[in-house]
């Protein structure tokens, strides 16, 4: 597939070009040509200027691409009066962006969270269909006309309503298991920061696993959990969909579910590649940020995980620790390729996360004393253990939430239990 790529930005500065292009090539598009135009606002009728238009419509009949891509979220009027004009297919960022979700979805849920994105998008689209078809003003819209158009969006808000049952269904489940990892004792962590920056990787290596991960955009679209030891403690991490700058609305709320990973989580990691230039580093932090809040993750403490430090000189990890200072609580520099640093990163998440309580708990030495101890030491971090002839002393760490699950386990099983501090 070839593909015209249209950029239309306020000033230079804001060109975000290369981003652009690695977007497209995740697509699976060939890049034939580039299009920019520098404007205060864009054009009602085209986006682009007038002319502007009539250039890429040149462009399009001299390259033939299969379709021309906007960095920008058309209108539907927009897109219709394009495609006229340059007699291709057009489709904007927000296309662009589900179009690879589409590739990348493996679970059923992320299957339903895309699907749910594309048919709330379409949307708009039919309505501006049936708008120009009741003017006659779209002559390329020769099909079942207004009557037929409002059965399809019946049709379509139908199937929004049934994809909405079950994705709320499936988050129903994924709150069950959540409750039963609280259960269990453990503290949440999220990873999360710009799309390609390592968070797939660095779980990999903290938690020993083998999710996919590779130089490509948005691997990850599901959630992926999994334990690890942070400073000795017992922890389950969630890695999540990756961000990019102005990640569509549509798409951070079909993919709510999977996001609430983050607004749960105790702490948040958040991964940044430290080997491209300062400026893009600061401005995907801004972008992670106000993802970050959109999805009400505020508040939450941060601990910035610098990664692919492998690719830099130790001048400039220095230098990028120091200007990035008092963007996150604390900056940890990693590469989670090689594993370097990670021991860093594992004592200062502790150190970020909700503190533990100790318990000395007295246990009588009975049959059924051997499944209790194993629950502990699955559930806890314990510290000592010392056999007598009628009882188990075990000293152990839990959660504060969690102390009173085990004062009642402990004393169903005729032992005591008390909080040391």
């Amino acid at each position: 597939m070839k593909a015209l790529l249209v950029e239309v930005i306020q000033s230079a500065n804001d060109s975000r070009l290369e981003e652009f292009k690695e977007l497209a090539k995740a697509a699976g598009y060939e890049i034939e040509g580039v299009l920019q135009q520098i404007r205060n606002s864009p054009d009602p009728a085209y986006c682009l200027g007038k002319g502007k238009a009539e250039e890429l419509a040149q462009l399009a009949k001299m390259l033939k691409p299969d379709k021309i891509i906007f960095n920008k979220e058309l209108k539907p009027n927009q897109t219709i009066n394009l495609e006229n004009l340059t007699k291709t297919e057009v489709i904007d960022r927000i296309q662009l962006i589900l179009e690879i979700f589409t590739k990348r979805a493996g679970t059923k849920e992320a299957k339903l969270q895309i699907e749910l994105a594309k048919l709330k998008y379409l949307l708009p689209k039919l309505k501006m269909y049936v708008k120009y078809t009741k003017k006659e003003e779209f002559p390329g819209f020769h099909g079942p006309g207004y009557y037929q158009t409002a059965k399809y969006e019946r049709m379509i808000r139908k199937r929004i309503a049934k994809i909405e049952r079950e994705l709320e269904k499936i988050r129903y489940e994924r709150e069950e298991r959540r409750k039963i990892r609280r259960e269990l004792g453990f503290s949440l962590v999220a990873l999360a920061g710009y799309s390609n920056a390592g968070k797939s990787t660095l779980l990999n290596r903290l938690t020993k696993s083998n999710v996919p991960a590779d130089d490509r955009l948005f691997t990850t679209l599901g959630t992926y959990t999994r334990f690890a030891y942070f400073n000795g403690k017992k922890v389950l991490i969630s890695d999540t969909i990756g961000f990019v700058e102005n990640l569509p609305h549509l798409v951070i709320e079909a993919f709510k579910s999977t996001l609430e990973e983050i607004t749960l989580a105790d702490l948040i990691i958040l991964v940044v590649d430290a080997s491209e230039p300062l400026h893009e580093i600061e401005r995907k932090i801004k972008t992670a940020n106000d993802v970050l809040e959109e999805v009400g993750a505020t508040g939450k403490p941060v601990l910035m995980a610098l990664n692919k430090i492998d690719k830099i000189s130790s001048e400039e990890i220095k230098e990028k620790v120091s200007k990035l200072e008092g963007l996150a609580q604390d900056i940890v520099p990693i590469s989670a390729l090689y594993g370097y640093n990670l021991d860093k990163l594992s004592i200062k998440a502790e150190q970020l996360l909700p503190k533990y309580v100790k318990i000395e708990a007295h246990i009588p030495l009975k049959q059924d004393a051997g499944l209790l101890i194993s629950h502990i030491y699955n559930r806890g971090n314990v510290k000592q253990v010392v056999y007598f002839n009628d009882e188990i002393k075990m000293q152990f760490e839990v959660l504060p939430h969690t102390s009173e699950y085990f004062r009642k386990i402990i004393e169903r099983a005729g032992g005591t239990l008390e909080i040391m501090q």
